[in-house]
């Protein structure tokens, strides 16, 4: 999920180490007036420039990595079964972006309506995992049954899981 400090950070690096190239270069112009930059200097100041660029954008990638996952986005439905102290939730990763691992399945339970909702996240570079244990903390398996089960979009479109027996 993106915060504004994911962004921010990569884009105030990139911005002053740009400045900082920038002036490297006026300084070294201004002082040279009278003589020529030589032309390792100038390879020297585009390799600089170049690894910047990179290191930027490598920063900026890893911090917009993470993101909620789409039930229509997964290969296909994920599949519930009871087990212990809470529900076992077998996943299928995305077919959109193969690149993208569900790491994590984040349970909201709502006892007043007897709902509970899932939401997946996902990342590049995490561990490929398909299976999810989710505690349901003092609620027994029985009464399980009683509440209505969802998996919920970054839209908060909301899509009804049934639990398998």
């Amino acid at each position: 999920m993106l915060t504004r400090r994911s962004v921010l950070l990569p884009a105030i690096f990139f911005a002053m180490t740009l400045l900082l190239v920038k002036k490297n270069t006026k300084d070294r112009e201004g002082s040279t007036k009278n003589k020529k930059v030589s032309l390792e200097e100038l390879k020297l100041i585009k390799i600089m420039k170049t690894v910047i660029l990179f290191g930027a954008i490598i920063l900026t990638s890893c911090s917009l990595g993470h993101k909620e996952v789409r039930y229509s986005e997964m290969a296909s439905p994920p599949i519930l079964r009871l087990k212990g102290d809470g529900i076992l939730i077998t996943t299928a990763n995305s077919k959109e972006n193969t690149a993208f691992k569900i790491y994590e399945i984040q349970p909201t339970i709502d006892e007043g309506s007897k709902i509970i909702l899932l939401k997946g996240l996902e990342s590049m570079g995490k561990e490929l995992k398909t299976e999810f244990h989710v505690t349901l903390g003092n609620m027994k398996q029985d009464s399980v049954s009683a509440y209505k089960i969802y998996w919920v979009d970054p839209d908060n479109k909301r899509t009804e899981l049934r639990i398998e027996n």
